[in-house]
């Protein structure tokens, strides 16, 4: 999470939202879908398509 969200912030948004995107389904094949952390990863891919409309 650390690196999509640094990649967000230095380098592409979009770049940001496909390491979420691959985190997310990764943790929910590990952990399950309602699982902290993967919840965590798709609240990043929210964060970064909303920057976007604000950009």
């Amino acid at each position: 999470m650390t690196l999509a969200n640094l990649t967000g912030k230095h380098v592409d948004p979009r770049a940001a939202i496909a390491l979420y995107e691959q985190l997310g389904k990764d943790l929910r094949e590990q952990l399950g879908p309602h699982d902290v952390r993967t919840l965590d990863a798709y609240e990043g891919i929210a964060r970064w398509v909303a920057a976007q409309g604000r950009a």
